[in-house]
């Protein structure tokens, strides 16, 4: 039985090793945020890489200064989307971020923003018809998963960029 264990955590110690020392989380996901902040500069895209996976559950983030846009791998079970919307919310980055949903081709941008604003938790809804999404906006309370707008958005025929 001892044996087992040591085997058991070896693995997953070489696991960790193998995947640069990060934790690979189960509901790993990448989702898009529009941050509206002064962002402008190279400073800005390396904060975003040292400060925003330093929130649990995040593993990466890489913001394009250009498109005022910050993508963000993290663990939806750990962190839900709006919390985590919230807590880059609080950096000076992130201040006034919303989720960037993307509609696909032939899907109806307004019934799927009107979907997504059902959803307990979310404050607003806007759709972006340049960027072809809808930007959602959370309340501090309650707090909303992915799954939650997935199954919200699942009528909508919806994609996540």
């Amino acid at each position: 039985m001892m044996h087992a264990r040591f085997m058991l955590a070896a693995g997953a110690l070489a696991l960790t090793a193998v995947l640069g020392g990060r934790p690979v989380y189960a509901a790993e996901r990448t989702v898009s945020f529009r941050v509206t902040s002064a962002c402008n500069c190279a400073e800005c895209a390396f904060s975003a890489r040292r400060d925003i996976p330093r929130i649990q559950g995040v593993k990466e983030a890489r913001l394009s200064v250009k498109d005022r846009r910050l993508d963000v791998t993290f663990d939806d079970s750990r962190k839900p989307v709006s919390t985590l919307a919230q807590a880059i919310g609080r950096t000076d980055l992130g201040k006034g971020c919303t989720l960037v949903w993307a509609v696909v081709p032939g899907a109806d941008p307004q019934r799927l923003a009107s979907a997504l604003a059902n959803v307990p938790g979310v404050a607003s809804t806007k759709v972006d018809g340049k960027a072809k999404a809808v930007l959602v906006a959370f309340a501090p309370k309650p707090e909303v998963s992915l799954s939650q707008l997935d199954a919200a958005g699942k009528g909508e025929t919806v994609a996540h960029p």
